[in-house]
């Protein structure tokens, strides 16, 4: 489970309802089930108009990825490949066909099997870099849906606060119910600006990291499976992708 996720929510969505018990509200005045309807429905409508609907389909999955922990080690993947290379150089290559079947990274077995194949390093590289770029597309088909989410979200709460506007001066002949139907319109642009800013935006940017490292990830492994294709020793491999660490974590690594 991502903590910073679950974190921010609690944090943001605590200090806008924290913010109106100490002005003297109550939660059940931010309540408004049209507004809900406008802003959700006109969102995802929005949506539905801009993308197709495989990717409108994929927002629980999106939603979800966003509160899943990051399972990104650099570290431990330079130590498997230094294994790997010590394997290879001491026993040979076809020897790590055995070692692939227990490797999780779906990218590295492939890069792995590929090499024990005999494919030239020419072809490795394009296979791997192909998959590699068709991954960061399908991401960023979601990521863009959520961006685009973000921009939708406060226009349709402007448009419920319009509708809500003609509502309430349609009927100024009525005092008492003025008040609460310009509170109501109001409510939605509410709803729209949280949308975008508490739950689209961020869950996107959140996403976007996601694929950035794991791009990082992809691209050390890439560089891995080459080394030990080229016979590399495993203390020049280790040197080589330590490169992608930060300089604080590659003493460590």
């Amino acid at each position: 489970m991502e903590i910073s996720t679950i974190l921010g929510l609690v944090v943001g969505l605590g200090a806008i309802f924290g913010g109106l018990a100490m002005d003297g509200g109550s939660i059940s005045e931010l309540v408004s089930v049209s507004s809900v309807v406008i802003v959700v429905g006109g969102t995802i409508g929005a949506s539905a108009v801009n993308f197709p609907m495989s990717t409108i389909l994929s927002i629980p999955k999106l939603v979800a990825q966003s509160f899943r922990a990051y399972a990104i080690d650099p570290k431990e993947t330079i130590d498997l490949m230094v294994n790997l290379a010590d394997r290879a150089r001491r026993d040979g290559l076809l020897t790590l066909e055995e070692a692939a079947q227990s490797i999780e990274d779906d990218f590295l077995r492939k890069g792995i099997n590929l090499v024990v194949d005999g494919v030239d390093s020419a072809t490795v590289s394009d296979i791997l870099r192909t998959d590699q770029e068709l991954a960061s597309e399908r991401h960023a088909a979601g990521i863009t849906l959520l961006e685009a989410m973000g921009g939708y979200a406060p226009v349709m709460g402007m448009v419920g606060t319009v509708m809500g506007l003609v509502t309430a001066l349609g009927n100024m002949n009525d005092p008492d119910q003025l008040g609460g139907a310009v509170a109501v319109a109001f409510l939605t642009t509410l709803y729209g600006a949280l949308i975008a800013n508490l739950f689209c935006l961020p869950i996107a940017g959140k996403l976007r990291e996601k694929d950035e490292a794991e791009l990082l990830l992809r691209r050390l492994t890439m560089e891995g499976v080459l080394a030990i294709q080229a016979g590399q020793s495993p203390r020049i491999v280790r040197e080589k992708l330590s490169a992608f660490l930060p300089p604080s974590q590659r003493e460590e690594a």
